[in-house]
């Protein structure tokens, strides 16, 4: 009996260790952005490329970089507040005082993405939201409002 005990125990200890270990994450996109405001839309190419942490509870925490459309988003674990299923808001420490930068929108297996970024607002003068991968700006606003959801 107790010989079953330390395997059990052992066996444990191993899909512990392979579950929570971080995993990398390189992936490319096309996708679109599109405006809220007015009419504009874009193709881009999108990149997400960091290492995901697993824990215990399913939740899943993404550290490492988003660019888009020439703008590069850290995100780093003191940055950002992770809430449920894969949303996250990324948030950047000015001066001891968090500043919105944005949200993401992962599907749990990361083949989605989809969310804005202030930056990229200021640059278009426009609320926009972006997603990918997508084909046409039909299928982005359709799969924006999935993900999100």
């Amino acid at each position: 009996m107790k010989r079953i005990f330390i395997i059990f125990i052992l066996i444990f200890f191993i899909f512990s260790y392979l579950y929570l270990k971080p995993y990398k994450i390189d992936v490319e996109y096309k996708g679109y952005i599109y405006s809220l405001d007015n009419d504009f839309s874009k193709k881009i190419d999108i990149q997400l490329k960091g290492d995901v942490q697993r824990y215990i509870s399913g939740e899943k925490k993404f550290i490492g970089y988003l660019e888009i459309d020439g703008f590069k988003q850290e995100i780093n674990k003191d940055e950002y507040k992770q809430f449920k299923g894969s949303s996250t808001i990324i948030k950047v420490n000015n001066d001891g005082n968090d500043i919105f930068a944005g949200s993401l929108f992962f599907s749990n297996d990361f083949k989605l993405i989809a969310g804005n970024l202030k930056k990229i607002n200021k640059k278009y003068k426009t609320k926009c939201r972006f997603v990918a991968p997508v084909k046409s700006l039909e299928k982005a606003k359709k799969y924006y409002k999935e993900i999100i959801n």
